[in-house]
């Protein structure tokens, strides 16, 4: 019926139930999406697709995405591909406690690239992640210091 059909938007503001997350979750990645011009860079860039961490890594404009959809595996000091040397940061958790997460990552942490070289030759550039089961992460390479 239409009755139960329809959006019912009321839902978030109920503080009991787990939509209010949903709905601050939904304005902070529209919010980080419209700040970072996201939707303004063109397409995606596919760094990274680990099946067996059931993994996804892409870059979209100034940001880099890790979609961690595996049930149960964490993996501390996860290699992650970026398109830039640089300083990163995280902007935006789904593990964060403001979205019902469990707040495991450390949001002030900064994570510096590092080179690594393969058999053909080619260099590219990575950093270390905490990379939790079931969240996406988003980070954004730092302004370089003077």
């Amino acid at each position: 019926s239409y009755k139960y059909a329809r959006r019912q938007w009321s839902l978030a503001d109920n503080g009991f139930l787990k939509y209010s997350w949903l709905g601050e979750f939904d304005r902070a990645m529209l919010d980080m999406v419209e700040r970072n011009g996201v939707m303004r860079c063109g397409y995606a860039y596919n760094q990274l697709m680990d099946v067996g961490a059931k993994t996804m890594v892409y870059s979209h404009g100034k940001v880099l995405f890790v979609v961690n959809w595996h049930p149960s595996l964490s993996i501390p000091d996860y290699m992650v591909p970026v398109p830039d040397a640089g300083r990163y940061r995280i902007i935006l958790s789904t593990d964060d406690e403001r979205f019902g997460g469990q707040g495991r990552n450390d949001m002030t942490l900064v994570h510096f690239s590092f080179p690594l070289t393969d058999k053909d030759g080619i260099t590219k550039h990575y950093i270390k992640i905490y990379n939790i089961c079931r969240t996406a992460t988003v980070y954004k390479k730092l302004p370089e210091e003077v």
